[in-house]
């Protein structure tokens, strides 16, 4: 096996990677075979990737195995995004019950990968103690998983969820974990805030001065272009849309002014792999 900086070509420790299996993925000899989606991700000088657990922890043992060996064989950074059906704010007991057991299988699942980025939407805000019952239970677990250490709570698009920067942030100072900073999320959040270098150096100084420097270093972050409405995120957009925000090329210089190596997973609609080599690209060249 090749050394990582000559297989992938690494640009001082970053990694590039996509979410979930992109459309071009299925136009390959892989057809639609999921499980081969590492491969291709090798193959295209990629190496992360976020395996979706969307509608619940799934995966034959097979493709999962196979999945595991691939990683660890090209060193790809591997994260996990726990369902969407996780809600840690419900005022209602039996959905924190059901959401907590569906959180620690995907802990399992993270153990079994020993995948260390676990992405957790926090939930809704349909209660005034929102963000102080989603610390609760999101403590309760770490207390009892090994890997719930790793969850990395995803900043959110709509205002009716909870999870603005500052939400992020205290989760992570009262429960010591990392953020993970869904930078199309923000731009639809706060009605297109994204919009130049100073806009994302605000982002990336307010998160260093609260939790400090080890919590950006190699942050976790979702980038993407996206429509919005006065309610927040509508739809994320393509990478090849060249009117659409946030751009990456406003980043890309604060990354290196802040010598960042983080984890940059390309959400840009159905051309997930297309957002993350453009990302890559535009690194390079600076």
């Amino acid at each position: 096996m090749k050394s990582l900086e000559s297989e992938f070509m690494n640009i001082d420790g970053i990694y590039f990677g996509t979410s979930g299996v992109p459309d071009n993925y299925f136009k390959t000899k892989y057809k639609k075979d999921r499980k081969n989606i590492v491969d291709w991700l090798h193959d295209l000088n990629l190496n992360a990737y976020e395996h979706l657990y969307t509608y619940g922890v799934r995966g034959s043992e097979e493709k999962n195995e196979y999945i595991k060996r691939k990683v660890n064989e090209y060193n790809i950074m591997l994260s996990l995004h726990s369902p969407y059906y996780i809600v840690l704010t419900s005022d209602k007991k039996e959905t924190i019950e059901n959401s907590q057991k569906e959180l620690l299988k995907t802990l399992d699942s993270a153990k079994y990968f020993n995948c260390k980025r676990i992405v957790l939407h926090p939930g809704f805000t349909n209660n005034k103690d929102a963000l102080k019952s989603f610390i609760k239970n999101l403590k309760e677990t770490i207390a009892i998983h090994e890997y719930a250490k790793y969850i990395v709570p995803e900043t959110m698009g709509k205002k009716s969820q909870l999870g603005s920067l500052d939400d992020i942030i205290e989760i992570c100072r009262e429960t010591g974990i990392k953020p993970c900073i869904d930078f199309g999320h923000l731009h639809a959040r706060d009605q297109g805030c994204l919009n130049n270098e100073n806009d994302f150096k605000n982002i990336i100084e307010k998160l260093e001065n609260s939790l400090g420097k080890a919590s950006i270093k190699n942050l976790h972050c979702h980038f993407y272009p996206v429509a919005y409405t006065d309610k927040g995120e509508k739809v994320h957009r393509a990478a090849m849309e060249e009117d659409a925000f946030p751009k990456f090329i406003h980043f890309a210089p604060i990354i290196k002014e802040f010598n960042l190596e983080p984890v940059l997973i390309s959400e840009s609609h159905n051309s997930q792999d297309i957002g993350a080599l453009q990302m890559k690209d535009i690194l390079s060249k600076l």
